[in-house]
């Protein structure tokens, strides 16, 4: 997610130059060096007021925060970890208060992803729109009323991807076990879901619709969606969000 933020903002016209990156592993930080002409080191140099992005995995988190705790001042500190809570982001840096919560999802990596964003009232308006023109850099944006929402925004758009890839990885296999070739299958399976999200797009409020307009009596689809209702299809979804939405709330109590 790092190097997708980074592509954003540098594809947004944010100058390389203003940009740097903290990464303890030598290869990684070589890596980005060399592949995006930015700045790298083990250690930032924090003395100016600046925006820190802590793009670490939740088990990280509160290491990287303690080991910068005695460096932070004024700075505006966004937060991409999944689960973890702006009060023990603060208390791992010793009580600071200018955090603000995000939580992007793979899209990032083309600049089509969705991002939720959360501050409490201790964050400025002007900061918010300062991370508001951040993470535009990698899609749309959302800002949330609360901060319980954001374990949920995980759950939905955070682990959602994966759950789109499996099933465009079902169809796939379905289209080869009914005679399609390999190439064929990826083809008819890939666009079809393309065209699918595009149309679905503006009508959110009434897919049933688009699912009528699919269905005709007696017909292939009915039969299909049949075996797909008596398979739970949709409360199998449901349980994967609900999971996903459990592991999210577990992961900011630990």
């Amino acid at each position: 997610m790092t190097q997708a933020i980074i592509n954003g903002l540098i594809n947004n016209n944010f100058k390389k130059n203003d940009i740097h990156v903290m990464e303890i592993n030598p290869a990684q930080r070589s890596k980005l060096q060399s592949e995006l002409q930015i700045t790298t080191s083990n250690a930032i140099d924090m003395d100016e007021p600046s925006i820190v992005i802590l793009a670490v995995k939740p088990n990280q988190i509160q290491s990287v925060c303690e080991s910068i705790q005695s460096k932070i001042n004024n700075h505006l500190v966004i937060s991409i970890a999944a689960g973890v809570k702006i009060i023990k982001l603060s208390n791992w840096l010793g009580g600071y208060n200018n955090i603000i919560r995000g939580m992007p999802n793979i899209g990032a990596k083309i600049q089509k992803g969705i991002t939720a964003l959360y501050a409490d009232d201790k964050v400025s308006i002007k900061n918010k729109e300062v991370a508001s023109n951040i993470l535009k850099a990698i899609g749309k944006i959302i800002w949330v009323d609360n901060e319980k929402k954001m374990d949920a925004v995980t759950a939905l758009s955070g682990s959602g991807p994966a759950y789109v890839f499996m099933f465009i990885s079902a169809l796939i296999e379905s289209g080869q076990k009914i005679g399609l070739t390999k190439g064929e299958a990826e083809s008819f399976a890939y666009t079809t879901l393309y065209g699918s999200t595009l149309l679905s797009e503006h009508n959110l409020a009434d897919l049933d619709s688009l699912i009528r307009n699919v269905t005709s009596k007696g017909g292939t689809t009915e039969q299909g969606i049949k075996t797909l209702n008596e398979n739970n299809f949709k409360k199998i979804i449901l349980l994967a969000v609900e999971a996903s939405f459990n592991r999210a709330k577990e992961i900011g109590s630990e």
